[in-house]
């Protein structure tokens, strides 16, 4: 498990697994391909960033894990113009494009609909 990773609170539920530590998602990505472990686990864009021929993504989320974009906490005008912004670039197809050209070998099921917001105030 990577440091600041969520994984280990869902992944020991039900599922026989020893959690190995890592510094790094690449020290996680790592692991594998030395033998260390069997499987790693965190968010899919994160795993698809680290796919390689000898591994793959096995695209079955357990969990709802978010991205989002630092900010001031007071900067409720900045939150509005970066939540239009990514609107934007779901609506015109930019984000789809760019989904496609980092990700679309991945064989992640990428999503194609504007996020949902948390708000800004």
């Amino acid at each position: 498990m990577g440091a600041g990773g969520n994984s280990q609170d869902v992944i020991v539920v039900g599922v026989k697994a020893r959690l190995v530590p890592g510094s790094s998602y690449s020290d996680c990505a790592a692991k594998p391909r030395s033998g260390a472990v069997e499987a790693i686990s965190t968010g899919d864009l994160v795993l698809a960033g680290f796919a390689a021929p000898d591994r793959r993504i096995v695209n079955a989320p357990f969990s709802d894990e978010r991205y989002g974009v630092g900010m001031r906490k007071d900067d409720a005008d900045g939150c509005e113009a970066v939540n239009r912004a990514i609107t934007t670039m779901y609506e015109d197809g930019t984000a789809g494009r760019l989904l496609d050209k980092w990700f679309g070998e991945s064989g992640l099921a990428l999503v194609r609909e504007v996020p949902e917001f948390e708000g800004c105030s």
